[in-house]
């Protein structure tokens, strides 16, 4: 498993793409048998933007993606420094 936590915020683009890329590359290598997770809680990098059309905020969201064969999803959203957690429907 990799997880990280309010670290993409930290690192340039290039940075985040290379970190991206080393991750993937051992998702390939991964297998059924030998599976590999990415969990991490970062913020949304764009804002959301609310029903009224209106910007709203960057809350954290808990990604998570297995390889092979599970595609990345946002499992529950947070907010900062607070332990209220927002689990979604899978």
């Amino acid at each position: 498993m990799v997880f990280h936590s309010v670290v993409w915020p930290y690192l340039a683009e290039s940075e985040r793409a290379r970190v991206t890329g080393i991750i993937e590359k051992a998702g390939r290598a991964a297998a059924p048998d030998a599976p590999l997770a990415w969990l991490r809680l970062e913020p949304r990098m764009e804002p959301q933007i609310e029903p009224q059309g209106e910007p709203g905020g960057y809350e954290p969201e808990v990604r998570l993606r297995i390889y092979p064969g599970y595609d990345e999803r946002v499992i529950a959203t947070t907010a900062f420094h607070a332990p209220a957690v927002r689990w979604l429907a899978l």
